[in-house]
């Protein structure tokens, strides 16, 4: 009976870990296939990559502390072995990540309830050198102070990493994806 006690409250202790933790999701990074089955961006080639995105937990996507969206890290992308015209990389890629979010009604002041909007949503830059590519990806703004207690479900609807800002003309380099290889 005495051994099974601090068993007990070690599992009590993992779980309320887990439970404060935030949601994560990640994803495989594969090579941008566009129309004709060819890479969206042929110059670029890379070995990895993966992107993980965190869920914020409330009021933190109001950017309670700062008001700026760096308060609150969307997520991580890193990808290896990345060249291009087949030299490692060195240098900066975009990354874009865009959402459908739907804004419950929370019968309080929140101005976008009911809403349902698709649009990008989180952004970043990945910092390269060696063809070793990493950074984080932010909120692209703040939710209105009112919607802090406001229920938000989110659905990943794209995740693209660019040569350039897709405002700029950017060619998506990745996405996420699984790889099949040939039989042998």
């Amino acid at each position: 009976m005495g051994r099974g006690l601090p068993i007990v409250l070690g599992l009590m202790v993992l779980a309320g870990a887990a439970a404060a933790r935030q949601p994560i999701l990640v994803l495989p990074l594969v090579q941008a296939q566009c129309e004709g089955a060819v890479p969206c961006q042929p110059a670029f080639e890379f070995r990895t990559g993966t992107a993980q995105l965190t869920a914020a937990r409330e009021p933190a996507p109001t950017c309670p502390k700062t008001g700026k969206p760096s308060e609150t890290p969307g997520g991580a992308v890193k990808m290896t072995g990345v060249t291009q015209n087949e030299a490692p990389f060195t240098g900066t890629l975009a990354v874009e990540v865009t959402n459908l979010t739907t804004f419950r009604s929370d019968a309080g002041a929140c101005p976008l309830n009911g809403l349902q909007i698709e649009t990008p949503s989180l952004n970043g830059t990945l910092t390269c050198k060696n063809g070793l590519c990493k950074g984080s990806v932010l909120p692209a703004q703040c939710l209105p102070r009112e919607c802090a207690d406001a229920s938000i479900t989110t659905e990943l609807r794209l995740l693209e990493v660019l040569d350039a800002p897709t405002l700029e003309g950017g060619r998506a380099i990745a996405r996420p994806g699984l790889f099949v290889a040939p039989g042998k």
